[in-house]
Protein backbone atom coordinates (compact mmCIF):
# COMPACT_ATOMS: atom_id res chain seq x y z
CA UNK A 1 0.00 0.00 0.00
CA UNK A 2 2.85 2.40 0.85
CA UNK A 3 4.47 1.80 -2.56
CA UNK A 4 1.22 2.56 -4.34
CA UNK A 5 0.77 5.69 -2.24
CA UNK A 6 4.27 6.87 -3.17
CA UNK A 7 3.48 6.45 -6.88
CA UNK A 8 0.22 8.36 -6.42
CA UNK A 9 1.88 11.18 -4.52
CA UNK A 10 4.56 11.73 -7.15
CA UNK A 11 2.10 11.70 -10.03
CA UNK A 12 0.06 14.69 -8.93
CA UNK A 13 2.03 17.46 -10.61
CA UNK A 14 5.36 19.19 -11.10
CA UNK A 15 6.87 22.51 -10.11
CA UNK A 16 6.07 25.48 -12.34
CA UNK A 17 9.12 26.91 -14.11
CA UNK A 18 7.70 30.33 -14.86
CA UNK A 19 4.51 30.82 -12.88
CA UNK A 20 2.51 29.04 -15.55
CA UNK A 21 0.48 26.73 -13.32
CA UNK A 22 -3.02 27.33 -12.01
CA UNK A 23 -3.88 25.42 -8.83
CA UNK A 24 -7.53 24.81 -8.04
CA UNK A 25 -9.45 22.84 -5.48
CA UNK A 26 -7.46 23.97 -2.44
CA UNK A 27 -8.70 26.56 0.04
CA UNK A 28 -6.17 28.87 1.68
CA UNK A 29 -6.38 31.32 4.52
CA UNK A 30 -5.35 34.95 3.91
CA UNK A 31 -1.83 33.97 4.98
CA UNK A 32 -1.74 31.15 2.45
CA UNK A 33 -2.35 28.10 4.64
CA UNK A 34 -3.53 25.00 2.80
CA UNK A 35 -6.70 23.59 4.32
CA UNK A 36 -6.35 19.97 3.13
CA UNK A 37 -5.01 17.59 5.77
CA UNK A 38 -3.10 14.33 5.36
CA UNK A 39 -1.78 12.09 8.12
CA UNK A 40 0.68 9.62 6.55
CA UNK A 41 0.88 6.06 7.86
CA UNK A 42 3.79 4.98 10.03
CA UNK A 43 5.82 1.79 9.57
CA UNK A 44 4.07 -1.57 9.68
CA UNK A 45 5.34 -4.80 11.17
CA UNK A 46 7.37 -6.81 8.67
CA UNK A 47 7.93 -3.98 6.16
CA UNK A 48 10.63 -4.67 3.58
CA UNK A 49 13.58 -2.36 2.95
CA UNK A 50 11.76 -0.86 -0.04
CA UNK A 51 8.57 -0.33 1.97
CA UNK A 52 10.43 1.37 4.83
CA UNK A 53 12.25 3.78 2.50
CA UNK A 54 9.07 4.47 0.51
CA UNK A 55 7.14 5.00 3.73
CA UNK A 56 9.80 7.43 4.92
CA UNK A 57 9.38 9.49 1.74
CA UNK A 58 5.58 9.42 1.96
CA UNK A 59 5.66 10.47 5.62
CA UNK A 60 7.44 13.72 4.74
CA UNK A 61 4.33 14.81 2.79
CA UNK A 62 2.16 14.95 5.90
CA UNK A 63 0.07 18.05 6.49
CA UNK A 64 0.25 19.88 8.76
CA UNK A 65 3.27 17.96 10.06
CA UNK A 66 4.81 14.78 8.71
CA UNK A 67 8.25 14.90 10.31
CA UNK A 68 7.28 13.08 13.56
CA UNK A 69 5.86 10.22 11.49
CA UNK A 70 8.94 10.19 9.23
CA UNK A 71 11.22 9.83 12.28
CA UNK A 72 9.50 6.55 13.13
CA UNK A 73 11.11 5.03 10.00
CA UNK A 74 14.59 5.81 11.39
CA UNK A 75 16.71 3.93 13.90
CA UNK A 76 17.00 5.33 17.41
CA UNK A 77 20.25 7.19 16.79
CA UNK A 78 19.09 8.81 13.55
CA UNK A 79 15.84 9.94 15.14
CA UNK A 80 17.95 12.24 17.33
CA UNK A 81 20.40 13.48 14.69
CA UNK A 82 18.23 13.87 11.56
CA UNK A 83 17.93 17.54 10.55
CA UNK A 84 15.33 17.86 7.77
CA UNK A 85 15.33 21.65 8.15
CA UNK A 86 18.81 21.93 6.61
CA UNK A 87 17.58 21.77 3.00
CA UNK A 88 14.63 21.01 0.74
CA UNK A 89 14.74 18.67 -2.24
CA UNK A 90 11.65 18.78 -4.47
CA UNK A 91 11.27 16.13 -7.17
CA UNK A 92 8.96 15.29 -10.06
CA UNK A 93 9.53 11.52 -10.04
CA UNK A 94 11.00 8.90 -7.73
CA UNK A 95 12.17 5.30 -8.03
CA UNK A 96 13.27 3.16 -5.08
CA UNK A 97 15.59 0.20 -5.68
CA UNK A 98 16.27 -1.81 -2.53
CA UNK A 99 18.30 -4.80 -1.41
CA UNK A 100 17.26 -6.60 1.75
CA UNK A 101 20.43 -8.68 1.74
CA UNK A 102 22.72 -5.69 2.32
CA UNK A 103 20.21 -3.32 3.91
CA UNK A 104 20.56 -0.55 1.36
CA UNK A 105 18.23 1.38 -0.93
CA UNK A 106 18.97 3.71 -3.84
CA UNK A 107 16.44 6.47 -4.37
CA UNK A 108 16.58 8.00 -7.86
CA UNK A 109 14.88 11.37 -8.09
CA UNK A 110 13.96 13.10 -11.36
CA UNK A 111 13.10 16.73 -12.01
CA UNK A 112 15.01 17.82 -8.90
CA UNK A 113 15.01 21.36 -7.51
CA UNK A 114 17.09 22.17 -4.44
CA UNK A 115 16.67 24.83 -1.76
CA UNK A 116 18.80 25.78 1.24
CA UNK A 117 17.73 25.96 4.88
CA UNK A 118 16.19 29.40 4.31
CA UNK A 119 14.22 28.19 1.30
CA UNK A 120 16.67 29.97 -1.00
CA UNK A 121 17.10 28.65 -4.52
CA UNK A 122 20.13 26.39 -5.16
CA UNK A 123 19.29 25.12 -8.64
CA UNK A 124 17.77 22.30 -10.64
CA UNK A 125 15.29 21.74 -13.45
CA UNK A 126 12.95 19.18 -14.96
CA UNK A 127 16.02 17.37 -16.37
CA UNK A 128 18.05 17.31 -13.12
CA UNK A 129 18.44 13.92 -11.45
CA UNK A 130 19.83 12.98 -8.06
CA UNK A 131 20.52 9.70 -6.32
CA UNK A 132 20.17 9.24 -2.58
CA UNK A 133 21.65 6.16 -0.95
CA UNK A 134 20.04 5.10 2.31
CA UNK A 135 21.43 2.38 4.55
CA UNK A 136 19.22 0.42 6.90
CA UNK A 137 19.79 -1.79 9.92
CA UNK A 138 17.59 -4.15 11.87
CA UNK A 139 16.26 -2.74 15.14
CA UNK A 140 13.79 -4.74 17.22
CA UNK A 141 13.43 -7.14 14.26
CA UNK A 142 12.40 -4.33 11.89
CA UNK A 143 14.28 -2.48 9.13
CA UNK A 144 15.03 1.14 9.98
CA UNK A 145 16.93 3.86 8.04
CA UNK A 146 20.29 4.72 9.64
CA UNK A 147 21.57 7.63 7.47
CA UNK A 148 18.70 9.76 6.17
CA UNK A 149 19.63 12.86 4.14
CA UNK A 150 19.50 16.08 6.17
CA UNK A 151 16.76 17.49 3.99
CA UNK A 152 13.02 17.53 3.50
CA UNK A 153 12.56 15.37 0.38
CA UNK A 154 9.10 15.93 -1.10
CA UNK A 155 7.26 15.79 -4.45
CA UNK A 156 7.11 18.97 -6.50
CA UNK A 157 3.35 19.28 -6.13
CA UNK A 158 3.70 19.16 -2.35
CA UNK A 159 6.32 21.88 -2.42
CA UNK A 160 4.12 24.10 -4.61
CA UNK A 161 1.09 23.62 -2.37
CA UNK A 162 2.84 24.05 0.97
CA UNK A 163 5.50 26.68 0.24
CA UNK A 164 5.18 30.12 -1.29
CA UNK A 165 7.76 32.59 -2.59
CA UNK A 166 8.38 35.65 -0.44
CA UNK A 167 11.46 37.82 0.07
CA UNK A 168 14.02 38.48 2.76
CA UNK A 169 15.23 42.08 2.67
CA UNK A 170 18.88 43.06 3.01
CA UNK A 171 20.73 46.34 2.58
CA UNK A 172 22.48 47.14 -0.66
CA UNK A 173 26.18 48.01 -0.64
CA UNK A 174 25.48 51.71 -0.11
CA UNK A 175 23.04 51.20 2.77
CA UNK A 176 20.51 53.40 0.96
CA UNK A 177 17.97 50.80 -0.10
CA UNK A 178 16.68 47.31 0.61
CA UNK A 179 17.22 44.41 -1.79
CA UNK A 180 14.83 41.42 -1.99
CA UNK A 181 16.25 37.92 -1.63
CA UNK A 182 13.60 35.46 -2.84
CA UNK A 183 12.95 32.43 -0.62
CA UNK A 184 10.23 29.83 -0.30
CA UNK A 185 8.61 29.64 3.14
CA UNK A 186 5.84 27.45 4.58
CA UNK A 187 2.33 28.70 4.04
CA UNK A 188 0.32 29.50 7.14
CA UNK A 189 1.28 30.24 10.73
CA UNK A 190 4.92 29.20 10.36
CA UNK A 191 5.70 31.83 7.71
CA UNK A 192 6.73 34.67 10.11
CA UNK A 193 9.13 32.39 11.98
CA UNK A 194 10.63 31.09 8.74
CA UNK A 195 11.10 34.63 7.44
CA UNK A 196 12.88 35.81 10.59
CA UNK A 197 15.12 32.74 10.75
CA UNK A 198 16.00 33.26 7.09
CA UNK A 199 16.78 36.93 7.71
CA UNK A 200 19.09 36.04 10.61
CA UNK A 201 20.93 33.62 8.32
CA UNK A 202 22.04 36.46 6.06
CA UNK A 203 21.80 36.79 2.28
CA UNK A 204 22.25 33.79 0.02
CA UNK A 205 25.56 33.08 -1.70
CA UNK A 206 24.47 34.61 -5.01
CA UNK A 207 23.36 37.97 -3.58
CA UNK A 208 26.06 38.18 -0.89
CA UNK A 209 28.49 40.20 -3.08
CA UNK A 210 25.95 43.02 -3.58
CA UNK A 211 24.17 43.06 -0.20
CA UNK A 212 24.87 43.30 3.51
CA UNK A 213 22.87 43.07 6.72
CA UNK A 214 22.59 45.36 9.74
CA UNK A 215 21.67 42.41 11.96
CA UNK A 216 24.83 41.38 13.86
CA UNK A 217 26.25 37.89 13.60
CA UNK A 218 25.23 35.75 16.55
CA UNK A 219 21.69 37.11 16.77
CA UNK A 220 19.27 34.21 17.20
CA UNK A 221 15.50 33.81 17.35
CA UNK A 222 14.24 32.31 20.58
CA UNK A 223 11.44 29.84 19.92
CA UNK A 224 9.13 31.34 17.28
CA UNK A 225 7.55 34.60 16.15
CA UNK A 226 4.27 35.19 17.99
CA UNK A 227 1.54 37.20 16.25
CA UNK A 228 -1.14 38.69 18.50
CA UNK A 229 -3.74 41.22 17.36
CA UNK A 230 -1.68 42.13 14.33
CA UNK A 231 1.57 42.60 16.28
CA UNK A 232 4.50 40.27 15.56
CA UNK A 233 6.65 39.74 18.66
CA UNK A 234 10.21 38.76 17.70
CA UNK A 235 12.27 37.63 20.70
CA UNK A 236 15.99 37.70 19.93
CA UNK A 237 19.15 36.79 21.79
CA UNK A 238 22.67 37.95 21.09
CA UNK A 239 24.26 41.32 20.40
CA UNK A 240 21.33 43.06 18.69
CA UNK A 241 20.30 44.82 21.93
CA UNK A 242 23.60 46.73 22.02
CA UNK A 243 23.42 48.11 18.48
CA UNK A 244 23.83 51.87 18.07
CA UNK A 245 20.60 53.63 17.09
CA UNK A 246 21.39 54.16 13.37
CA UNK A 247 22.25 50.51 12.80
CA UNK A 248 19.30 49.31 14.89
CA UNK A 249 17.09 51.44 12.65
CA UNK A 250 18.48 49.68 9.58
CA UNK A 251 17.98 46.25 11.18
CA UNK A 252 14.42 47.19 12.11
CA UNK A 253 13.78 48.21 8.50
CA UNK A 254 14.89 44.73 7.42
CA UNK A 255 12.56 43.02 9.91
CA UNK A 256 9.51 45.17 9.17
CA UNK A 257 9.86 45.09 5.38
CA UNK A 258 10.30 41.31 5.46
CA UNK A 259 7.35 40.70 7.81
CA UNK A 260 4.97 43.12 6.07
CA UNK A 261 4.49 40.42 3.41
CA UNK A 262 2.37 38.49 5.93
CA UNK A 263 -1.13 40.04 5.69
CA UNK A 264 -2.00 39.46 9.35
CA UNK A 265 1.00 41.47 10.61
CA UNK A 266 0.56 45.24 10.98
CA UNK A 267 3.21 46.07 13.58
CA UNK A 268 6.48 44.56 14.80
CA UNK A 269 7.92 44.47 18.33
CA UNK A 270 11.52 43.38 18.93
CA UNK A 271 12.30 41.85 22.32
CA UNK A 272 15.54 40.80 23.98
CA UNK A 273 15.46 38.73 27.16
CA UNK A 274 11.66 39.17 27.12
CA UNK A 275 11.97 42.97 27.33
CA UNK A 276 10.95 45.13 24.40
CA UNK A 277 13.85 46.94 22.78
CA UNK A 278 13.60 50.71 22.80
CA UNK A 279 13.47 51.55 19.13
CA UNK A 280 15.03 54.62 17.49
CA UNK A 281 11.74 56.54 17.61
CA UNK A 282 11.27 55.78 21.32
CA UNK A 283 8.39 53.38 20.67
CA UNK A 284 8.21 49.73 21.64
CA UNK A 285 6.62 48.62 18.36
CA UNK A 286 6.57 50.06 14.85
CA UNK A 287 4.42 49.77 11.75
CA UNK A 288 5.41 47.29 9.07
CA UNK A 289 5.84 50.37 6.85
CA UNK A 290 8.76 51.53 9.00
CA UNK A 291 11.27 50.49 6.32
CA UNK A 292 9.62 52.62 3.63
CA UNK A 293 12.45 55.14 3.84
CA UNK A 294 14.81 52.44 2.53
CA UNK A 295 12.40 51.28 -0.14
CA UNK A 296 13.29 52.04 -3.76
CA UNK A 297 9.63 52.98 -4.23
CA UNK A 298 9.03 56.72 -4.61
CA UNK A 299 5.55 57.84 -3.55
CA UNK A 300 3.87 60.02 -6.13
CA UNK A 301 5.95 58.89 -9.10
CA UNK A 302 5.81 55.10 -9.19
CA UNK A 303 2.15 54.90 -10.22
CA UNK A 304 2.43 57.35 -13.11
CA UNK A 305 2.41 56.02 -16.67
CA UNK A 306 4.48 57.96 -19.20
CA UNK A 307 4.64 57.63 -22.95
CA UNK A 308 5.19 59.40 -26.25
CA UNK A 309 2.20 60.94 -27.99
CA UNK A 310 3.19 62.65 -31.17
CA UNK A 311 6.38 64.50 -30.34
CA UNK A 312 5.54 64.99 -26.67
CA UNK A 313 6.23 63.04 -23.49
CA UNK A 314 2.90 62.73 -21.67
CA UNK A 315 1.90 61.38 -18.26
CA UNK A 316 -1.35 60.02 -16.85
CA UNK A 317 -4.32 58.05 -18.15
CA UNK A 318 -6.60 58.65 -21.10
CA UNK A 319 -5.14 61.29 -23.38
CA UNK A 320 -2.28 62.03 -20.99
CA UNK A 321 -0.94 65.50 -20.22
CA UNK A 322 2.33 66.81 -21.65
CA UNK A 323 5.04 66.96 -18.99
CA UNK A 324 6.55 70.29 -18.02
CA UNK A 325 9.91 70.92 -19.63
CA UNK A 326 11.51 70.40 -23.03
CA UNK A 327 10.31 66.78 -23.36
CA UNK A 328 6.69 67.97 -23.28
CA UNK A 329 7.18 70.86 -25.69
CA UNK A 330 6.81 68.93 -28.95
CA UNK A 331 10.23 70.06 -30.14
CA UNK A 332 11.90 66.64 -29.85
CA UNK A 333 11.49 63.64 -32.13
CA UNK A 334 11.92 60.52 -29.98
CA UNK A 335 11.37 56.77 -30.32
CA UNK A 336 11.89 55.69 -26.70
CA UNK A 337 12.20 57.32 -23.31
CA UNK A 338 13.12 56.66 -19.68
CA UNK A 339 12.03 58.74 -16.69
CA UNK A 340 14.17 59.14 -13.56
CA UNK A 341 12.75 57.36 -10.51
CA UNK A 342 11.81 60.66 -8.87
CA UNK A 343 10.23 61.83 -12.14
CA UNK A 344 12.55 64.85 -12.16
CA UNK A 345 14.28 64.13 -15.47
CA UNK A 346 13.83 62.24 -18.72
CA UNK A 347 16.21 60.53 -21.12
CA UNK A 348 15.16 59.88 -24.71
CA UNK A 349 16.51 58.24 -27.84
CA UNK A 350 15.87 60.09 -31.09
CA UNK A 351 14.01 58.48 -33.97
CA UNK A 352 17.37 58.03 -35.70
CA UNK A 353 18.32 55.63 -32.91
CA UNK A 354 21.62 57.44 -32.50
CA UNK A 355 21.04 60.56 -30.40
CA UNK A 356 20.47 60.28 -26.64
CA UNK A 357 19.04 63.43 -25.06
CA UNK A 358 18.21 64.42 -21.49
CA UNK A 359 16.46 67.33 -19.77
CA UNK A 360 14.80 68.07 -16.42
CA UNK A 361 11.06 67.64 -15.84
CA UNK A 362 8.83 69.93 -13.81
CA UNK A 363 7.58 73.48 -13.77
CA UNK A 364 11.03 74.90 -13.18
CA UNK A 365 12.41 73.00 -16.19
CA UNK A 366 10.64 74.92 -18.97
CA UNK A 367 13.69 77.02 -19.78
CA UNK A 368 16.21 74.23 -19.16
CA UNK A 369 18.34 73.21 -22.13
CA UNK A 370 18.27 69.77 -23.71
CA UNK A 371 21.64 68.03 -23.44
CA UNK A 372 22.97 65.43 -25.83
CA UNK A 373 24.72 62.88 -23.64
CA UNK A 374 25.65 60.26 -26.22
CA UNK A 375 25.70 59.60 -29.94
CA UNK A 376 25.72 55.97 -30.97
CA UNK A 377 24.59 53.53 -33.64
CA UNK A 378 21.33 51.91 -32.52
CA UNK A 379 20.54 52.70 -28.89
CA UNK A 380 17.93 50.65 -27.06
CA UNK A 381 15.36 52.11 -24.67
CA UNK A 382 17.39 53.67 -21.80
CA UNK A 383 17.06 52.82 -18.11
CA UNK A 384 17.67 54.92 -14.99
CA UNK A 385 18.60 53.73 -11.50
CA UNK A 386 18.10 55.06 -7.99
CA UNK A 387 21.61 56.53 -7.98
CA UNK A 388 20.64 59.00 -10.71
CA UNK A 389 22.60 57.17 -13.37
CA UNK A 390 21.44 56.41 -16.89
CA UNK A 391 22.15 53.06 -18.54
CA UNK A 392 22.47 52.71 -22.31
CA UNK A 393 22.95 49.73 -24.62
CA UNK A 394 24.23 50.67 -28.07
CA UNK A 395 23.79 47.93 -30.67
CA UNK A 396 26.83 48.36 -32.89
CA UNK A 397 28.07 46.27 -35.80
CA UNK A 398 30.47 44.38 -33.55
CA UNK A 399 27.86 43.77 -30.84
CA UNK A 400 26.38 45.61 -27.89
CA UNK A 401 28.21 48.29 -25.96
CA UNK A 402 26.96 49.06 -22.42
CA UNK A 403 27.41 52.56 -21.04
CA UNK A 404 26.65 54.31 -17.74
CA UNK A 405 26.06 58.06 -17.70
CA UNK A 406 26.56 59.91 -14.42
CA UNK A 407 27.93 63.14 -13.05
CA UNK A 408 31.40 61.96 -14.10
CA UNK A 409 30.35 61.64 -17.74
CA UNK A 410 29.81 58.63 -20.01
CA UNK A 411 31.64 55.43 -19.14
CA UNK A 412 31.75 52.10 -20.96
CA UNK A 413 31.07 49.13 -18.68
CA UNK A 414 32.04 45.57 -19.50
CA UNK A 415 29.02 43.34 -18.88
CA UNK A 416 29.92 39.65 -19.32
CA UNK A 417 27.44 37.86 -21.56
CA UNK A 418 25.99 41.16 -22.82
CA UNK A 419 28.88 43.25 -24.13
CA UNK A 420 29.56 42.24 -27.74
CA UNK A 421 26.31 40.27 -28.02
CA UNK A 422 23.13 40.89 -30.00
CA UNK A 423 20.85 42.43 -27.36
CA UNK A 424 17.10 42.88 -27.86
CA UNK A 425 16.17 44.63 -24.60
CA UNK A 426 17.52 45.19 -21.09
CA UNK A 427 16.41 46.28 -17.61
CA UNK A 428 18.08 47.68 -14.49
CA UNK A 429 16.53 46.65 -11.17
CA UNK A 430 15.09 49.45 -9.07
CA UNK A 431 17.53 48.71 -6.23
CA UNK A 432 20.43 48.98 -8.68
CA UNK A 433 21.87 45.52 -8.04
CA UNK A 434 20.97 43.72 -11.26
CA UNK A 435 21.01 44.04 -15.06
CA UNK A 436 18.70 41.71 -17.00
CA UNK A 437 18.98 41.35 -20.77
CA UNK A 438 17.40 39.54 -23.72
CA UNK A 439 20.27 38.19 -25.81
CA UNK A 440 20.08 36.82 -29.35
CA UNK A 441 16.29 36.95 -29.21
CA UNK A 442 16.21 33.60 -27.44
CA UNK A 443 17.79 33.74 -23.97
CA UNK A 444 17.54 35.74 -20.78
CA UNK A 445 20.60 36.63 -18.68
CA UNK A 446 21.17 38.38 -15.36
CA UNK A 447 24.27 40.18 -14.05
CA UNK A 448 24.89 41.55 -10.55
CA UNK A 449 26.28 45.08 -10.25
CA UNK A 450 29.00 45.82 -7.68
CA UNK A 451 28.85 49.45 -6.52
CA UNK A 452 30.91 51.74 -4.35
CA UNK A 453 29.42 53.59 -1.37
CA UNK A 454 28.36 56.45 -3.61
CA UNK A 455 26.45 54.18 -5.97
CA UNK A 456 29.08 54.16 -8.71
CA UNK A 457 29.51 50.91 -10.64
CA UNK A 458 32.80 49.23 -9.70
CA UNK A 459 32.37 46.00 -11.62
CA UNK A 460 29.75 43.77 -13.20
CA UNK A 461 29.76 40.09 -12.24
CA UNK A 462 29.43 37.26 -14.73
CA UNK A 463 26.15 36.58 -16.49
CA UNK A 464 23.86 33.91 -15.08
CA UNK A 465 21.27 32.35 -17.38
CA UNK A 466 17.66 32.89 -16.31
CA UNK A 467 15.71 29.67 -16.93
CA UNK A 468 11.96 29.43 -17.05
CA UNK A 469 11.37 30.90 -20.50
CA UNK A 470 9.95 28.02 -22.56
CA UNK A 471 11.45 27.45 -26.00
CA UNK A 472 7.90 27.41 -27.39
CA UNK A 473 7.78 31.17 -26.76
CA UNK A 474 9.78 31.54 -29.97
CA UNK A 475 11.62 34.75 -30.73
CA UNK A 476 11.83 36.96 -27.66
CA UNK A 477 10.76 40.53 -28.42
CA UNK A 478 10.73 42.51 -25.17
CA UNK A 479 10.76 42.29 -21.39
CA UNK A 480 9.66 44.36 -18.40
CA UNK A 481 9.60 44.13 -14.63
CA UNK A 482 6.68 42.28 -13.04
CA UNK A 483 7.63 42.71 -9.40
CA UNK A 484 10.97 43.10 -7.60
CA UNK A 485 12.23 39.63 -8.54
CA UNK A 486 10.24 38.75 -11.65
CA UNK A 487 10.17 39.81 -15.28
CA UNK A 488 7.52 39.53 -17.98
CA UNK A 489 8.86 38.28 -21.31
CA UNK A 490 7.13 38.84 -24.66
CA UNK A 491 7.65 36.25 -27.37
CA UNK A 492 6.33 35.34 -30.80
CA UNK A 493 5.78 31.58 -31.06
CA UNK A 494 4.66 31.99 -34.67
CA UNK A 495 3.62 34.66 -37.16
CA UNK A 496 0.67 36.69 -35.91
CA UNK A 497 0.81 35.22 -32.38
CA UNK A 498 2.18 36.85 -29.21
CA UNK A 499 2.57 35.32 -25.76
CA UNK A 500 3.82 36.65 -22.44
CA UNK A 501 5.31 34.52 -19.70
CA UNK A 502 6.90 35.29 -16.34
CA UNK A 503 10.36 34.33 -15.09
CA UNK A 504 12.23 34.90 -11.85
CA UNK A 505 15.57 36.64 -12.22
CA UNK A 506 17.28 34.20 -9.85
CA UNK A 507 16.02 31.19 -11.83
CA UNK A 508 13.85 29.79 -9.03
CA UNK A 509 10.46 28.18 -9.76
CA UNK A 510 7.58 30.47 -10.60
CA UNK A 511 4.83 31.34 -8.17
CA UNK A 512 2.07 28.72 -8.67
CA UNK A 513 -0.52 31.36 -7.78
CA UNK A 514 0.46 33.56 -10.74
CA UNK A 515 -1.11 32.74 -14.09
CA UNK A 516 0.40 34.10 -17.33
CA UNK A 517 -1.86 35.98 -19.74
CA UNK A 518 -3.81 34.38 -22.54
CA UNK A 519 -2.32 34.38 -26.02
CA UNK A 520 -2.72 37.62 -27.99
CA UNK A 521 -3.57 37.08 -31.64
CA UNK A 522 -1.41 39.70 -33.27
CA UNK A 523 2.22 40.78 -33.27
CA UNK A 524 2.67 42.78 -30.07
CA UNK A 525 5.69 45.06 -30.06
CA UNK A 526 6.40 45.85 -26.42
CA UNK A 527 5.75 45.56 -22.69
CA UNK A 528 5.64 48.05 -19.82
CA UNK A 529 5.67 46.87 -16.21
CA UNK A 530 6.88 47.85 -12.76
CA UNK A 531 8.87 46.39 -9.89
CA UNK A 532 5.62 46.87 -7.93
CA UNK A 533 3.46 43.86 -8.91
CA UNK A 534 0.28 45.70 -7.91
CA UNK A 535 0.72 48.12 -10.83
CA UNK A 536 -0.72 47.26 -14.27
CA UNK A 537 1.24 45.37 -16.90
CA UNK A 538 0.81 46.88 -20.36
CA UNK A 539 1.10 45.31 -23.81
CA UNK A 540 1.74 47.50 -26.86
CA UNK A 541 0.09 46.29 -30.07
CA UNK A 542 -0.27 47.72 -33.59
CA UNK A 543 -3.32 49.82 -34.42
CA UNK A 544 -4.44 50.40 -38.02
CA UNK A 545 -5.57 53.96 -37.36
CA UNK A 546 -3.39 55.30 -34.57
CA UNK A 547 -0.23 53.27 -35.11
CA UNK A 548 -0.10 51.87 -31.58
CA UNK A 549 -2.60 50.78 -28.94
CA UNK A 550 -1.92 49.91 -25.30
CA UNK A 551 -3.66 46.97 -23.61
CA UNK A 552 -3.61 46.10 -19.91
CA UNK A 553 -3.53 42.69 -18.24
CA UNK A 554 -6.76 41.90 -16.39
CA UNK A 555 -5.65 40.17 -13.20
CA UNK A 556 -8.94 38.30 -12.83
CA UNK A 557 -9.45 36.90 -16.33
CA UNK A 558 -5.73 36.83 -17.27
CA UNK A 559 -6.70 38.41 -20.58
CA UNK A 560 -5.58 41.58 -22.31
CA UNK A 561 -8.17 44.34 -22.42
CA UNK A 562 -8.36 48.02 -23.30
CA UNK A 563 -6.23 50.10 -20.93
CA UNK A 564 -8.14 53.36 -21.17
CA UNK A 565 -5.06 55.00 -22.68
CA UNK A 566 -6.10 56.63 -25.93
CA UNK A 567 -4.66 54.89 -29.03
CA UNK A 568 -1.57 56.52 -30.43
CA UNK A 569 0.51 56.34 -27.25
CA UNK A 570 3.94 54.87 -27.96
CA UNK A 571 6.73 53.56 -25.73
CA UNK A 572 4.72 53.52 -22.45
CA UNK A 573 6.85 53.26 -19.34
CA UNK A 574 6.95 53.67 -15.60
CA UNK A 575 9.78 55.52 -13.87
CA UNK A 576 13.13 53.79 -13.92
Amino acid sequence: MVLALLVCLTGCGVLPTSGAVRHVGQTRSPDGDVSARFMPPGPSRGDSVEEVVSGFLVAMTGNPVGIPVARRFLDTGSQETWRPSQAIIAYDSVKVAASSTVGKATVTLGGVRRFDARGGWLGGSETTTQQLTMRLSVEDAEWRVTDPPDALVVPSWYFSEHYRPLSLYFLDQTGRTLVPNRVFVPRGDDAPTALVRGLLGGPGAVLAPVTRTAIPRGTELELSVVVRDGVAEVTLSGPIASLPAPRLAQALAQFTTTLRQVPSIRRVRLLSRDAALTLPNGQRSVSVDYGARLSPRIDGSDDAVFGLRGRRLVAGGGEGSPVDGPFGSGALDLRSVAVGITADRAVGVGTDGRSVLTAPLGRQAAASPVRRIYTGTDVLRPATDMFDRTWLVDRRRGGARVLVVGTDGVRTVQVPGVTGQRVTAFLISRDGTRLVALVDGRRLTSNLLLRDRGGGVRRVLGARPVPGVPSELGRLVDLSWFGPSDVAVLGRPSAGISEVTFATVDGSPGDPDVVPPDTWRGEAVGLAGSYDPSLPLFLVVPDDRAGRRVLVLDGSSHRWRDSGLRPGLEAPTYVG
